[in-house]
This record gives C-alpha cells, sequence and structure tokens, in this order.
C-alpha cells in the first residue's frame, strides 16, 4: 500500500503537472474606487497565485454599467504578467470597447517557445470616464485561462470591482458653503461679546 502511494505522488505531476498548482485568483484592482463625473479612472485586471506551468495565454470580457461609465481605452501596460523574454512571441485580439453594451474584450497569448508565467500581476489596465452618479459593477465573464500545455484553468477566484462615480462638487456650491460658514462664524463671535 505504501509503495502505491509513493509511486502515486511521484508520478501525478508528470501525468497531470497543473493537478497540484495552487489555486489562482483574478480581479479587479483596485476593488473600490471613486470617480467624479467627467474625470477618468483606471482599473487593472490582476491576476494572483498562478502555479504550474504558467498562464500562456487568456481571455475575458468585463461588463460595466454603460449609463454610469464610459470606456475609453484598455491597454496592456509596460510590465504587463504576460511580457515576453523575446518581443516579438506575443499576440493580442483586441482590446475592443463596446460602449453601447459595456463590454470590454481582450484575447492574449504568447507564442513559440515562450514560457508561461507564473506568480502574480497586471493583465491589463482599463480607462473609464464617468458619466452619471451611481456605483458600476465591473465583472469578469468569459473568462478562459490557459497554461502552457493547453489545458484550462480550473478552481480559481474571480473578483468584481465598483467604481462610484459622485456628483461634481463645483467651485461655486464650495463659496457659497464657505461663504455660509464664514457667516455663522461671524454671527457666532458677535453672540459671544
Amino acid at each position: 500500500m505504501l509503495c502505491v502511494i509513493t509511486l502515486t505522488l511521484f508520478i501525478a505531476p508528470l501525468i497531470a503537472p497543473n493537478a497540484l498548482a495552487q489555486a489562482w485568483s483574478i480581479g479587479i484592482s483596485p476593488a473600490t474606487q471613486d470617480v467624479g463625473i467627467g474625470e477618468t479612472v483606471t482599473a487593472n485586471i490582476t491576476i494572483a497565485d498562478v502555479g504550474g506551468l504558467g498562464l500562456y495565454s487568456y481571455q475575458f470580457e468585463v461588463y460595466y454599467d454603460n449609463t454610469l461609465l464610459n470606456g475609453t481605452d484598455v491597454v496592456l501596460p509596460p510590465d504587463h504578467f504576460l511580457k515576453p523574454v523575446t518581443p516579438s512571441l506575443i499576440f493580442s485580439l483586441g482590446p475592443t470597447i463596446n460602449q453601447t453594451t459595456g463590454v470590454v474584450s481582450f484575447v492574449v497569448t504568447l507564442m513559440g517557445d515562450e514560457v508561461g508565467k507564473t506568480g502574480s500581476g497586471t493583465l491589463a489596465t482599463m480607462t473609464f470616464t464617468g458619466l452619471a452618479v451611481g456605483t458600476a459593477n465591473l465583472t469578469i465573464q468569459n473568462l478562459i485561462l490557459v497554461y502552457s500545455d493547453g489545458t484550462t484553468f480550473q478552481d480559481g477566484t474571480n473578483n468584481p470591482g465598483f467604481i462610484s462615480v459622485i456628483p461634481e462638487f463645483s467651485l461655486i456650491a464650495l463659496m457659497a458653503v464657505f461663504g455660509v460658514m464664514a457667516a455663522a462664524a461671524v454671527k457666532m463671535k458677535k453672540k459671544l461679546k
């Protein structure tokens, strides 16, 4: 019996190298943030705890409330998680932003002899402009993560993000508040005399 267990522990990683990979997570970072109407904000799609043979390809869609946010840009940041050793050995399809439906789509894959990436990092950076007051959920859907051997990731965590669009606090409103406070202070000072 001990021989069978020992043999299984040594052979299992060779047959299914990703079976012993630790649980990964993907999400929007920062998880919550505020933006004013007409102002821009960035949100990263990050991945953590990638083990096994490493991430080789990914596909995702991020859904957002298009009545509250305008998706304006999606980029691979300079030191993105799948940055290849050889710059020409990467291919991306998109990104595309469909403001009508509120969807950002992106597909990225390494090519050739590039080794899958392990660890944690940023997959992409999205930019949004606040349109109207409210809280928009950012959810990652239709996610496909692929190891370098072509198998897909299983059993991970997908964490949404939230962007709250807050009303503009105009200079005129700010001056009015200070004016009221100053008048109240003068009135209090006169009462104390």
